[in-house]
């Protein structure tokens, strides 16, 4: 058997040491990672919890949570589906509303362009007037509106059948006062 040199022992023992400390060192990111997403997870089940409760508190009631929509945006010559996951849908007063919950730095408002954009996106995917920004933190519900131009719907034109209809109805009248005329001259 032949001898391993220190030189060598040391290259194969810094080695090792250097791939484990990079695997332990992975190891631990990872899971530091799983566990501030499990932290951040539960925070935002207990803030919509607290917001379930905040909305029905103000007389909203819960028609959808965590609702899922899908439009499509056309992409040139493609249809792009795009999903939404709503916290909530809620009615009030026969008016629906989408609510977007938002916690801790998140629930500034509409300062943020994310927050605005995504807003915007859930009124015009429900077709809604309004949306609502809840932070169940400060207990604040509030109420949001892009008020959006809608084109002017043009008076439709007379259908062809509507128009066959009102001819056939003239030529029966014509046709009726021809009969009269004809047997009354008998």
């Amino acid at each position: 058997m032949q001898q391993v040199s220190p030189t060598t022992a040391a290259i194969v023992a810094s080695v090792l040491g250097l791939a484990l400390g990079a695997w332990l060192a992975l190891a631990l990111r990872r899971t530091r990672e799983t566990l501030r997403a499990r932290a951040h997870n539960a925070r935002g089940r207990r803030a919509e919890n607290a917001a379930a409760k905040l909305l029905e508190s103000n007389g909203y009631r819960i028609v959808g949570r965590q609702d899922r929509k899908t439009y499509v945006v056309r992409q040139g010559e493609t249809d792009q589906r795009v999903e939404l996951i709503l916290d909530f849908v809620v009615e009030k007063g026969g008016e629906r509303f989408a609510a977007e919950v938002k916690s801790g730095g998140a629930a500034a408002g509409i300062e943020r362009a994310d927050t605005r954009r995504q807003l915007l996106e859930y009124q015009l995917v429900l077709g809604t007037k309004r949306v609502l920004l809840v932070d169940p933190e400060r207990s604040l519900i509030t109420t949001l509106a892009f008020p959006i131009p809608r084109p002017q719907t043009a008076t439709a034109p007379k259908t062809k059948g509507r128009s066959l209809a009102a001819a056939l109805v003239s030529l029966v009248i014509v046709v009726v006062v021809v009969v009269v005329l004809v047997t009354a001259k008998r």
